[in-house]
């Protein structure tokens, strides 16, 4: 079992996530690819992903996979993890559309929308597979 001081170390360490500082709540932060990871708040760590416009702290099962791969490949799987979501749901809105409305202008919307998430999908799977 990992410990979220090891993962903060892992992330503090990668130079390509966007550091920032709160002098207010005296924190400080980093984020890489939408995911934040927070450290200083009462001496505690905590890992959030974006939901919307707002960050929602991560689960269990998303801390784990953090802790197996690391922050850097940690957070690319969750972000895979998350374009499958949205891949599924665009494939459910299409079979729907399909089946119903028939309205050529939103199948074509939904088609661009999945081909656009396929081609993000494919960069990640490209830089996990360079790690």
């Amino acid at each position: 079992m990992c410990r979220l001081d090891e993962i903060w170390d892992d992330a503090f360490g990668q130079h390509d996530a966007f550091h920032m500082v709160d002098g207010y709540k005296n924190t400080e932060c980093l984020v890489y690819k939408g995911f934040k990871i927070e450290s200083g708040y009462k001496d505690k760590i905590y890992v959030y992903k974006p939901k919307g416009e707002v960050y929602e702290e991560i689960n269990q099962e998303e801390y784990d996979i953090l802790c197996e791969y690391g922050w850097r490949k940690g957070v690319l799987k969750l972000v895979l993890k998350s374009y499958q979501i949205k891949l599924d749901t665009i494939t459910e809105k299409v079979k729907i559309e399909v089946n119903t409305r028939r309205n050529d202008k939103h199948l074509k919307s939904l088609k661009s929308s999945r081909q656009q998430i396929m081609d993000s999908y494919l960069k990640i799977v490209t830089q996990i597979s360079k790690l």
